[in-house]
């Protein structure tokens, strides 16, 4: 199991204190601080996806999430606008993530949580975990785990967010699957 430690910081959730959270864009913009703020400006909602450079389970939702970007393109049946996607990395290690990036290039927004402060606040307790915000700052949903663990099952899944929240339609349900391995990387002290 895969270990990060998100900070300790207060839960909030009002408007005020995630609109000052600030991030820093790793890719398209190199190292530019990006506000909470800006990316909810363009959009009712957005998704941010909560990841970890270490985290085995981070890496396979990565490569699915990758995999529905790729068949958007080609298939106009899968909504979405890229632009509402941003992955948010955590962990203190700017060295990791980015070699990461030099193997894994991800064609969407990708920003460095760099204190944690975004996923204290939307109380991340583990990555991958995708967490879908309105433009007042409210938790929508969030979707805690690489579940279904089959990748094909996963990308399906993807396309269905990536419609409802561009189209605005309702959110889709978590995935159900049993299973009696873990689905997350747990944070730990």
């Amino acid at each position: 199991m895969c270990a990060v430690v998100l900070g300790e910081l207060p839960f909030q959730t009002h408007g005020k204190a995630l609109s000052s959270v600030h991030l820093i864009a790793l890719y398209p913009r190199q190292q530019s601080a990006v506000s909470l703020s800006e990316l909810l400006a363009k959009h009712e909602r957005i998704i941010l996806d909560f990841v970890s450079a270490r985290c085995q389970h981070s890496c396979a939702q990565l490569a699915s999430i990758k995999s529905a970007l790729r068949r958007k393109g080609r298939d106009a049946r899968v909504g979405g606008d890229f632009s509402v996607l941003a992955i948010v990395f955590v962990g203190k290690s700017l060295s990791e993530i980015r070699r990461f990036l030099k193997s894994e290039a991800l064609p969407v927004l990708v920003l460095w949580d760099k204190e944690g402060k975004l996923a204290q606040s939307l109380e991340i307790k583990a990555t991958p975990t995708i967490a879908v915000l309105s433009r007042d700052y409210r938790l929508l949903m969030s979707y805690e785990g690489f579940l279904p663990h089959n990748s094909k099952r996963y990308r399906e899944f993807f396309e269905r967010l990536m419609k409802a929240v561009t189209q605005g339609n309702p959110l889709p349900p978590r995935p159900v699957e049993f299973s009696f391995g873990d689905s997350g990387c747990s944070p730990s002290g």
